[in-house]
């Protein structure tokens, strides 16, 4: 993500030839941990983004890098393999429905679908990686962001007396 962002602020190409062979092996990495509906699922343990939180499974946050990553390489990796460049194109786009399923509630994405367990229903901002890399339609993308609005911003929930703090 960050070689494809760099490309796209400065045109420089330099470092996803540099770094080719490291971005194959985190790519390959991550293609080995998918299950069967082709999305990479995180084993659980306990180095998650907090000490807390074991998330498992289908976790909209991960899955929102891996669609955005696999974008990066199927974009910018054609010039290096664009048999790697193709599967990644192809990947990306069987992402999207694959992560609805796994996640989609209606009302937004749940934030993690464990192997052994029904999803984990609250919005969590982190599932907004889902919007920011595409792996949403336009239609969920609205549906996200208006139960981010209503929910998660302080000044717009009922459901907490803290007053208008920021973000929940």
């Amino acid at each position: 993500l960050l070689i494809g962002d760099h490309i796209a602020a400065t045109g420089d190409e330099t470092a996803i030839h540099r770094h080719w062979p490291l971005v194959r092996a985190i790519l390959d990495r991550y293609a080995n941990l998918c299950g069967d509906a082709g999305l990479p699922l995180k084993p659980r343990n306990d180095r998650d983004w907090a000490d807390n939180v074991y998330r498992a499974g289908a976790v909209a946050y991960d899955l929102g890098l891996w669609v955005g990553a696999l974008k990066v390489v199927a974009r910018w990796g054609v010039a290096l393999d664009p048999e790697v460049a193709e599967d990644c194109a192809r990947r990306a786009g069987a992402a999207a429905p694959a992560i609805t399923a796994a996640l989609w509630t209606g009302e937004g994405f749940a934030d993690y679908a464990p192997l052994d367990a029904p999803p984990e229903p609250h919005l969590a901002l982190d599932s907004l990686t889902l919007l920011r890399y595409g792996a949403a339609t336009e239609d969920q993308a609205a549906t996200v962001l208006a139960s981010a609005r209503r929910g998660r911003e302080t000044r717009r929930s009922t459901a907490q007396r803290g007053g208008d703090w920021g973000m929940m």
